[in-house]
């Protein structure tokens, strides 16, 4: 079993590997925002379907029957029975196919409902969906050549074969100039990725001596055995298939960028599964498959228990860390290029929420086996069922009853996975199929151990070396640690922030309609060492006024009621950079507007007029975009050269606004303090 694990988790932790540094490159690139969003929902799209028809399905169906005529020797059999249900599903493969071509964008409306509030995010995702959508049929293809690999214990292609998806997303991401933007590069990364591993697993099995041929569907004794398990794996599977649905739609739901930020947790979270916890499923149900059909229950049992044992140890001291310092772990991965430190500690709060259940997540694949070895598909998928119920249940309780958002969501599915691996036990144990041994028991205390002594070296090195470096206080590394469970949503309410408010400073800007944000968010992308203004700072400044204690506020308000100005018509138009040799802000310009000019100086006028010093910068009417640093000023040219002709829709500014903002080390936080109606001098 070792050899097979090694063999099995080699390559998985090498797949592991290239989609850590293909994540990291969407997070640089693509960031967290519109294009992000979009992109996650078009990939993580025919993986519900993947989840139906794919590994969750094929392998509890399909991979038993057929290792078990290979084990007594049937191998014409066993190639005529994969045949036929390689012809089954690739004939329902097509009518999906062009269903879901057709209907795209109504499946985007389902799925992220909150995309119709911004008609251009929903357009981007049913075109790039549209794309990543063929990358089922593909992938469904080389999902049951992997299952009869490892039928015959041919582990290693079916664990490699992931890693070419991973590889051509990296290439095109860096490539994303030759692309409309960087989420169509991504997605076509993913569209070239299916095809290779494709190729590749093709050649792996007739490497070994199989292959895969298209034959006139039959309802045999064999197919009809295959598809009562089939339907019974479906239904479990569609089952699961609701839980990430239901993520999509309360992510779409939450501000722009949580689904990207619940991705990247999950991503991180899925990274000890795929070493070892995945691994030992792969390799378990063939092995206990091949065992009971001789009638070994020793050896079985005996399988199970070691899978049990090295899936606690390689997932309790992840977990542990990933509850003790989520927030560390984010931002030192990702927090870099275009996805900024307020998306890592976002993702962050994710991450220690799947961190609960990453145990439970590694075990139910392996007491699941204990019914598919047994040809048992409809007791799981019934578990399966009630779980999902419940993990439905807890996300709407957790994410809008008690305001959790994404970690609600991440909480929920946690827990659920525990309910399921519970309820698969309790009905195993029941049914005398269920043996835990002595060499099981026994590893539980050491594993315990580990768990604790890894979440207190995760602990060490994060929070007390600033100590040993820096010479900060015990209290200030406590408190920063604390803020990882409170958020950054209760800044506002921390004591630290009552102290600092005094000191905020005020400006003068125009807000920008939603509408026109979301065309922003559509560039936001492709410039290394960027941090993309969010929408809530997405403004174009009028006039800086600095820090202001409460007369001089007061005083600022009544001079601006005094100023009298018509709406504004305008219109955003190319792209720039301040700077010069050393940029450091991307912004977007305005079209040349006399009445804009005509209100700034009114503002300016009214503010000197109650003593505060002129403006010493020219105005230079702009949106800031992007924040730079150690972006390669090569990569800069190209992106203003890329975006020169860039043009907003006209629209209208109703009122100018007086702003506050908190500088933290994180970014700046604006608040609206007060709005002042734009209106002829006539009217009321």
């Amino acid at each position: 079993m070792f050899r097979r694990l090694l063999s099995v988790g080699g390559f998985t932790l090498l797949s592991r590997i290239t989609g850590f540094l293909r994540d990291i490159c969407m997070a640089w690139i693509l960031g967290k925002g519109v294009l992000s969003d979009a992109f996650i929902v078009a990939f993580l799209f025919p993986n519900y379907f993947r989840s139906i028809f794919g590994e969750g399905t094929i392998n509890p169906a399909f991979l038993p029957r057929y290792a078990a005529l290979h084990a007594r020797g049937e191998r014409a059999a066993a190639a005529a029975f994969a045949d036929q249900v390689f012809s089954w599903q690739m004939a329902a493969q097509l009518i999906i196919l062009l269903v879901g071509l057709f209907a795209m964008p109504w499946i985007v409306h389902a799925v992220a409902p909150g995309f119709a509030d911004n008609p251009s995010q929903l357009a981007l995702t049913v075109s790039l969906s549209r794309i990543t959508f063929p990358c089922l049929i593909l992938t469904l293809v080389a999902v049951q050549i992997s299952a009869m690999l490892n039928a015959i214990e041919k582990f290693w292609a079916a664990a490699a074969w992931s890693n070419f998806v991973n590889v051509a997303m990296i290439a095109t991401l860096l490539a994303y100039r030759w692309f409309p933007n960087a989420a169509y590069a991504a997605a076509w990364g993913v569209l070239i990725g299916s095809v290779m591993q494709l190729l590749f697993i093709l050649w792996a099995g007739v490497r070994d001596g199989l292959s895969l041929r298209i034959a006139w569907p039959r309802w045999t004794p064999e197919i009809k055995e295959f598809f009562i398990a089939f339907g019974a794996v479906t239904f479990g599977a569609a089952s699961v298939v609701v839980a990430p649905l239901i993520d999509t739609i309360l992510a779409s739901l939450l501000p722009v960028g949580s689904r990207t930020a619940l991705y990247y947790a999950d991503r991180i979270n899925q990274l000890p599964l795929g070493v070892l916890g995945i691994a030992l499923g792969t390799v378990l149900l063939p092995q206990m498959s091949a065992k009971l059909a001789v009638n070994d229950r020793a050896g079985s049992d005996a399988a199970q228990n070691q899978a049990a044992a090295l899936s606690l140890l390689s997932t309790l001291p992840f977990a542990a860390v990933f509850i003790t310092i989520p927030d560390v772990i984010m931002k030192g991965i990702f927090a870099h290029g275009a996805f900024d430190r307020h998306a890592a500690a976002l993702s962050g709060l994710a991450l220690a929420t799947y961190g609960i259940g990453l145990p439970a997540f590694a075990l139910v694949r392996i007491v699941a086996s204990t019914f598919y070895a047994r040809h048992d598909t409809l007791t799981p998928a019934r578990v399966t069922f009630g779980a999902i119920l419940v993990n439905v249940a807890l996300k709407v309780v957790f994410v809008w009853g008690l305001g959790f958002g994404i970690a609600g969501i991440a909480l929920g599915t946690s827990l659920a996975a525990w309910v399921n691996v519970g309820a698969l036990t309790v009905l195993a144990t029941t049914r005398n199929l269920l043996h835990v041994d002595d060499g099981l028991k026994r590893a539980i205390v050491p594993t315990l151990l580990a768990a604790a002594a890894a979440a207190g070296g995760a602990f060490a090195g994060a929070e007390l070396g600033p100590i040993l470096a820096h010479g900060h206080r015990l209290a200030d590394v406590m408190a920063r640690h604390d803020g990882v469970w409170r958020g950054y949503a209760r800044l506002a309410q921390s004591p630290a922030a009552r102290k600092v408010r005094a000191r905020m400073r005020l400006f003068v800007a125009l807000a920008l309609p939603d509408e026109i944000a979301a065309s922003l968010a559509m560039i936001q992308s492709g410039v290394p060492g960027a941090r993309w203004q969010t929408r809530e700072q997405l403004h174009m400044t009028l006039r800086f006024i600095g820090e202001a204690g409460g007369r001089e506020q007061s005083a600022i308000d009544d001079a601006l009621l005094t100023i009298k100005a018509q709406p504004l018509k305008l219109e955003l138009k190319g792209t720039g950079e301040f700077g010069g040799k050393n940029p450091h802000t991307l912004w977007v310009g305005i079209r040349a507007n006399d009445a804009l000019l005509h209100l700034q100086r009114k503002v300016e006028t009214a503010l000197q007029r109650i003593g505060l010093p002129p403006e010493p910068r020219k105005f230079t009417p702009h949106v800031t975009i992007g924040r730079l640093r150690g972006t390669p000023r090569g990569r800069l040219m190209d992106y203003l050269h890329d975006h020169a002709l860039y043009a907003s829709p006209p629209f209208e500014a109703g009122a100018f606004i007086l702003y506050s903002s908190l500088v933290t080390s994180d970014g700046s936080l604006y608040r609206a303090e007060k709005a002042y109606p734009l209106r002829a001098s006539g009217n009321p």
